[in-house]
């Protein structure tokens, strides 16, 4: 019986997902390692989730009060201070990107999150939606709350 138990919480766990991750994501979404790190002071640190010839994304703590997420697309950097634009946040991850939009999940709680939206082509207008997102869809940029 106790066998029985464990096999099927092992296979519960194999089954979940977290968040809205997808694999197969138009612009590959790179992994979190110790290259991939930025370390720019003893409270304050950071990662790099995404990077290609012409668009770089990272998330930036500060003491674990705030949040940053710096994005820089061909010349251009935009930062999005989640407590200045009164955003929410856990810890803050890149879910998905595209060629249109990045999407950021701030806060989740079980099958509910808060997403962060960027358009890629204006990075001065990104969206922010506060109810439960329940899915995104990356291949068509919708999302169900």
């Amino acid at each position: 019986m106790k066998r029985l138990f464990y096999f099927n919480f092992l296979l519960i766990i194999a089954s979940c997902t977290c968040g809205n991750k997808n694999e197969e994501a138009s612009l590959s979404v790179s992994k979190k390692s110790d290259d991939k790190s930025i370390s720019i002071n003893d409270s304050t640190w950071g990662y790099e989730e995404f990077r290609n010839d012409t668009l770089k994304m990272a998330i930036i703590n500060h003491a674990l009060k705030n949040f940053v997420i710096e994005i820089k697309l061909n010349k251009q950097t935009v930062k999005y201070d989640l407590n200045k634009l009164q955003i929410p946040f856990k810890t803050p991850s890149l879910a998905w990107v595209n060629k249109e939009f990045a999407c950021f999940d701030t806060w989740w709680s079980g099958p509910f999150s808060k997403c962060f939206f960027v358009p890629l082509k204006d990075l001065n207008n990104p969206i922010y939606i506060d109810k439960d997102i329940q899915a995104t869809d990356k291949v068509n940029n919708n999302f169900v709350y």
